[in-house]
């Protein structure tokens, strides 16, 4: 994994937990960075799925 990688799934999962709390469904704080971090993975796969690899900067 690189970094940006690393660094994009981990903003997801940040996303993802603040939308568990504010929903009031998150459980304990270990349920909650579990399914932050499931939802992340969850939406990088659908991503690549859909749009495939992203083009370098000079493409």
């Amino acid at each position: 994994m690189t970094r940006a990688e690393f660094e994009d799934k981990e903003g997801i999962a940040i996303a993802a937990l603040l939308g568990l709390i504010s929903q009031g469904g998150a459980g304990s704080p270990r349920e909650a960075a579990e399914m932050a971090f499931d939802y992340a993975e969850a939406l990088v796969a659908e991503r690549q799925k859909r749009l495939g690899d992203k083009p370098g900067f000079n493409d």
